[in-house]
């Protein structure tokens, strides 16, 4: 619970003697430590007690087994089914008041506040993709965070390729939502290293214009040293797994070789991290003749996730040396 905000404390010192009682004496020595503490409780504001990396672990809504049961695999029980859905989604709230989401494969940074009185997280997109977005915080614990979405608001997140996804419909069409959130406890040196910090996530936020033919260039290189990132990480024992549910990519990241789906395979969920379709069509252009036209040798080291990330440094690599025209 968010701890108590004090305004004012007093401390009264006596004179000091040591004739005076014992009990007075300890007084004198007990009201400073307990001033100490008060004014160290005052620094946890409600603000501070929600900064941190909140997992998405599981949600409620109206008649759940509905939607649950629509977003079943096969032999899946409840359990399995949610974790997967929610699997890899989160709300980064981080301590200079900056916000990083990932929910339903849509990435969203700004800047957020907290309103303790009304107890509504307010979270501003920078892009102004989407209007504020007011989360109402039913409960708050070190390691648990409950709070109601409304589902107008999820709806806006859900992008265009994913409408006709498993419980998706039903999910948009709630009057509200009750995520249930855990602390993430995954640390990193530095957010350069962190897959949810938006300079590792620029290639999936969509322009207001239309882009040169550099700036189609970054955000391709982008979206590659994102993918490395993911299994550098593995390497460096910040995490145990790579998952691709929260993004979509057109390269196929596999043991021994990187290749690319077919661009009408993955045009709906490229495009949308363009400014419009053509310049969609010149990052996967760049792509394919990095990986395909240049090729990519097989990793040596022996290693899964070293090998990886050797195969996409050289597409990186073969990237920077591409030449596109922009029309």
């Amino acid at each position: 619970m968010p701890v108590p905000r004090f305004l004012c404390v007093q401390i009264i010192y006596l004179p000091c003697s040591t004739h005076q009682p014992l009990a007075m004496r300890l007084l004198k020595t007990i009201i400073p430590l307990f001033a100490l503490a008060v004014f160290t409780a005052c620094d946890q504001t409600p603000q501070s007690s929600l900064a941190g990396r909140w997992s998405f672990a599981r949600l409620d809504l109206p008649s759940p087994q509905i939607f649950l049961d629509s977003i079943k695999g096969y032999n899946q029980n409840d359990e399995e089914a949610i974790h997967g859905f929610l699997l890899d989604y989160k709300l980064v709230l981080r301590k200079d008041n900056t916000f990083d989401l990932v929910l339903f494969k849509t990435y969203v940074h700004g800047d957020w506040r907290y309103e303790p009185q009304g107890k509504v997280l307010t979270l501003k997109d920078d892009s102004k993709r989407f209007a504020p977005i007011n989360i109402d915080v039913d409960s708050l614990t070190p390691t648990t965070l409950v709070a109601r979405m409304k589902g107008s608001d999820v709806a806006k997140l859900v992008p265009p390729f994913s409408l006709n996804e498993k419980g998706m419909y039903y999910l948009m069409h709630q009057h509200h939502i009750e995520f249930y959130f855990n602390t993430d406890p995954t640390l990193y040196s530095d957010v350069t290293n962190d897959p949810y910090s938006k300079q590792n996530n620029t290639w999936r936020i969509p322009p207001a214009g239309k882009e040169a033919a550099g700036q189609i260039m970054e955000r391709t290189v982008n979206h590659v040293a994102f993918c490395r990132l993911l299994m550098q990480n593995v390497v460096d024992g910040s995490t145990t797994y790579v998952s691709l549910h929260s993004f979509r990519t057109p390269l196929i990241i596999s043991s021994a070789d990187i290749s690319l789906q077919h661009y009408s395979v993955i045009k709906d969920e490229w495009n949308v991290n363009f400014y419009d379709s053509a310049q969609a069509q010149l990052g996967y252009d760049l792509l394919e003749k990095a990986v395909v036209y240049n090729g990519v040798k097989p990793g040596t080291t022996g290693e899964r996730f070293k090998d990886d990330v050797m195969m996409l440094d050289e597409v990186i690599d073969h990237l920077k040396k591409v030449k596109i025209v922009v029309k």
